[in-house]
């Protein structure tokens, strides 16, 4: 539909960029890229064929990149020369939300799979008689998503919720995950031994978390934007998406310790109370992190 309806909704938006490369500098990057690349992949490729590290070696590797290679983007990015000190002091709000959606990606990550198997072996998953695929149960999710949507949208454009602070907003969003995870907590530690357990735990959890996806997903977005300097817009965006990267390459560590079903268990309360104190930490630095972004 964006494709089709592009020239006629949103015109030239875009397509010319604000600090264009240098004639010939593409062509230049993209042979650094190519043959970084290949060296990369052949020293990885010739140190497994030398036995002298295992696919457990390999997959360090990729865990290692996971956080060097943000860290140097970030890095690089805060060294630009053309940066004007407003671009540098909204550097310091980016960075404290940046370090909240990490968390957020990292407690996605660690909980997913604990959702599926506390949704296979915890839930009753019988309506109507009829007992629903496991991989079902999310549908529950998509449809709150659909429904819940344009309520938001009415909500931030035609009522008085649009002038609550941005930062608030999303401190908002991620305490409801902290009490959609928290939902859960609770028939694992009161009813351990009443399993199964009622779907409607899983509506309500579901609930929770389209809240959150409706106040941390486009807010998120929309900071980004707002701190970005006007020539590394698209930069910056890239920057907000590896949190999620971060994020994967510190559970691929945690999953070392957690990596039984029981074991994972655990990890509802744990993702809970770091999720509320990072809430915390975005509600008492909000007066501080708005006053960077003007």
């Amino acid at each position: 539909m964006i494709f089709f309806t592009q020239h006629k909704f949103f015109g030239p938006l875009g397509e010319k960029p604000i600090k264009p490369l240098e004639p010939g500098m593409f062509g230049k990057l993209f042979v650094r890229f190519v043959l970084v690349l290949i060296a990369v992949l052949g020293i990885i490729v010739a140190l497994v064929l030398a036995k002298v590290i295992s696919f457990q070696g390999v997959l360090n590797i990729i865990t290692s990149a996971t956080f060097i290679i943000p860290i140097v983007f970030l890095t690089n990015l805060l060294s630009k020369k053309d940066l004007t000190a407003v671009d540098r002091r909204r550097m310091k709000p980016f960075l404290k939300l940046f370090a909240a959606q990490i968390v957020m990606a990292l407690c996605g990550v660690m909980l997913t799979s604990m959702v599926a198997i506390f949704i296979d072996q915890k839930i009753d998953r019988r309506i109507f008689g009829i007992e629903v695929a496991p991989g079902s149960v999310g549908t529950i999710y998509t449809v709150l998503g659909l429904v819940l949507a344009p309520v938001f949208v009415w909500l931030w454009t035609k009522t008085r919720a649009t002038h609550i602070r941005t930062t608030y907003k999303y401190g908002l969003g991620i305490l409801l995950t902290a009490l959609g995870y928290g939902l859960l907590t609770i028939p694992i530690v009161l009813f351990k031994d009443q399993a199964p357990y009622s779907l409607l735990w899983m509506v309500f959890y579901y609930l929770f978390l389209t809240f959150s996806d409706n106040l941390v997903g486009p807010i998120g977005l929309s900071l980004v934007v707002k701190l970005s300097p006007d020539a590394y817009h698209t930069q910056m965006q890239t920057a907000w998406g590896q949190a999620g990267t971060i994020g994967n390459g510190i559970a691929l560590v945690l999953f070392n310790f957690y990596q039984t079903a029981d074991q994972q268990v655990n990890l509802f309360p744990i993702m809970t109370a770091l999720l509320v104190v990072t809430a915390l930490f975005i509600f008492v630095f909000s007066k501080n992190i708005e006053k960077d972004m003007v």
